[in-house]
């Protein structure tokens, strides 16, 4: 199931920022390679969404499981309104649409055999996937992925399910390195390591706890007078972590490359307060304990790749979109639709009565 979540990210690959605007329907909602995106099929898909708190429950998740937190979708209602969808959230749909299209245009192409049985077993897949990330959370979903699909029209499931499709055999198709041949060329990234820190609540003092270690002063003492996490009772000591550990990437990612007894930071950990990370040991892991730890690296690497192919086929399509909903555009950090620009309230009340 872990390879899941990657999924979600291809799905959701094309990141929006969208303004707040009453959505009226246009005559087409946008057409992707000579494809076209109906707005009939748009309208359904926003009152199959809408009829679909699972569903759409699922969609707020994987919005908040990509932007790390950072956002969630726009309200589904326009300001005002029982009935009207908003226009920021018909685009953001529509944005979904064009970039499944996208997808299964780059599966096509590539002759990748696509299966709307395993699709829809995948999409289930990814809809649990999502629905544990949140759990505990306030964006908690609480309902039966399988439930939650079974309840979608058919022929809702039977595209959606050909889109996860294609997004299984776009990321399956990335032949980045054998999983071996990529540990032995990275070996030291599967390294096991062990860790002792100090945290305290500036960065002067930080610097400060740093340049009297390096000039002789014990580690472990300094953490166990002056550190404010509860490993001070340690001396600092925060354990040691393996590549098949949860808190493994985080723990390497403080240290990267150092040498046993090299310090890093000071760290920024949390408002106000720095650390000091110091590498006590570095074991080299066998490939046998680092199998799983390698296949997380290489799926991640495949789906960077599956994503760079994506939008190399977004750059080279022919996309057009309805103003309704924004425009399309392809630049430098990729592609995206730019929603339309609400006029400010300000500019409405000073327009001329004639």
């Amino acid at each position: 199931m872990a390879h899941v979540s990657k999924l979600l990210s291809l799905i959701a690959a094309i990141a929006l920022g969208l303004g707040v605007a009453i959505y009226v329907a246009p005559a087409d909602a946008a057409k992707v390679g000579g494809v076209s995106i109906s707005q009939a099929s748009l309208d359904q898909d926003l009152a199959t969404i809408a009829a679909s708190p699972g569903f759409l429950c699922y969609l707020n998740a994987n919005e908040a499981l990509r932007t790390q937190g950072r956002s969630v979708l726009p309200k589904m209602a326009a300001p005002g309104s029982d009935m009207a969808y908003a226009t920021a959230f018909a685009s953001s749909w529509l944005s979904t649409r064009i970039t499944g299209q996208l997808m299964l245009n780059a599966a096509t192409s590539e002759q990748l055999k696509l299966s709307a049985v395993s699709g829809q077993h995948e999409l289930i897949g990814a809809i649990s996937s999502s629905y544990k990330q949140v759990a505990g959370s306030q964006l908690a979903c609480n309902y039966d992925p399988a439930a939650v699909v079974a309840a979608l029209p058919r022929d809702f499931v039977e595209r959606e399910a050909r889109t996860q499709s294609a997004s299984t055999a776009l990321l399956n198709n990335q032949r980045v390195v054998s999983p071996k041949a990529f540990f032995d060329a990275n070996q030291s990234a599967f390294d096991r390591i062990c860790l002792s820190g100090i945290l305290v609540s500036s960065l002067t003092q930080a610097n400060s706890l740093k340049q009297q270690f390096a000039s002789g002063a014990s580690f472990s003492d300094l953490a166990s007078q002056y550190s404010l996490d509860v490993s001070k009772s340690k001396g600092g000591d925060l354990g040691c972590f393996g590549p098949t550990d949860s808190q493994y990437r985080a723990a390497m990612a403080n240290v990267g490359s150092l040498k046993v007894g090299g310090v890093a930071g000071p760290l920024q950990s949390g408002q106000g307060a720095y650390a000091l990370i110091l590498l006590r040991d570095r074991t080299p892991s066998s490939y046998a304990d680092s199998k799983a730890a390698v296949g997380a690296e290489l799926l991640t690497l495949r789906g960077t790749s599956a994503q760079n192919q994506i939008a190399q086929s977004a750059s080279q399509a022919s996309i057009s979109v309805s103003p309704n909903y924004g425009h399309w555009t392809v630049n430098k950090l990729g592609a995206s639709l730019v929603p339309p620009v609400t006029p400010p309230i300000s500019s409405l009340l000073n327009a001329s009565a004639g």
